[in-house]
């Protein structure tokens, strides 16, 4: 898989393709021995999926935006697994991002979820229409 952490006019975002928790650590860390990372968004692993996302990595990456690719209909990603690590993990209020509004990710727009745990969620704007995607302003 190939992971990127990108960087343009003082905004970062980790895009980490289907890359294991396990891979990104160890590059992370020869980024920041012992600390954290610090980004504008994290695109998360494997589509949310929870074999690829670990609470170490999500400790590890410090953001309040967190991106999820998938329209769950092969693996039924994301996985409520990684979505709740990822509210357990952040730190401060969280913005999930999702690029498709499926049975998988329209959980998650729950204003009881939302006000309990600190988050906001962000879907494409016409259900229909997830081939246009979200725009996100770092």
């Amino acid at each position: 898989s190939i992971a990127m952490l990108i960087e343009h006019d003082g905004r970062r975002v980790l895009v980490s393709g289907d890359a294991r928790s396990t891979v990104l650590l160890k590059s992370l860390e020869k980024l920041s021995p012992g600390g954290s990372v610090e980004v504008d968004a994290l695109h998360v692993p494997h589509h949310g999926s929870k074999a690829n996302v670990s609470i170490d990595l999500l400790k590890k990456v410090k953001t309040s935006r967190y991106m999820f690719s998938t329209n769950g209909s092969s693996h039924h990603h994301p996985d409520q697994e990684t979505v709740a690590r990822v509210l357990k993990a952040k730190q401060g209020h969280a913005t999930l991002i999702f690029n498709y509004r499926s049975d998988e990710s329209a959980v998650w727009d729950d204003p009881g979820l939302k006000d309990h745990f600190g988050y906001d969620t962000i879907y494409p704007e016409d259900p229909g229409a997830a081939s246009k995607g979200v725009v996100i302003e770092l």
